[in-house]
């Protein structure tokens, strides 16, 4: 989990999405947490990331942030809901 938030170094703005069905036994904000660590500890600047909790919240914050021309990457759950949801 960290070396995924290390690779999203050198992006203009990185929302981090922990889905409740994945915990994998840790604690709430914990995958948030280890994304976190392995972000600033790449060199990532942690004013640049947005935490969410859930796929309808990730689409909602990038909705929010993205600007005309801006490429965004979903690394999705369920890539149908995030089509649906982009729709909308």
């Amino acid at each position: 989990i960290r070396g995924v938030g290390a690779l999203a170094v050198g992006l203009d703005h990185v929302v981090f999405m922990e889905n409740p069905q994945y915990m994998r036994g840790r604690e709430p904000g914990g995958s948030h947490a280890l994304l976190a660590e392995g972000y600033v500890g790449a060199g990532g600047d942690p004013s640049r990331t947005t935490m969410v909790e859930g796929q309808p919240a990730a689409v909602e914050a990038v909705l929010r942030l993205i600007e005309p021309g801006a490429l965004v990457l979903f690394v999705a759950d369920d890539a149908r809901e995030v089509i649906e949801l982009l729709g909308r």
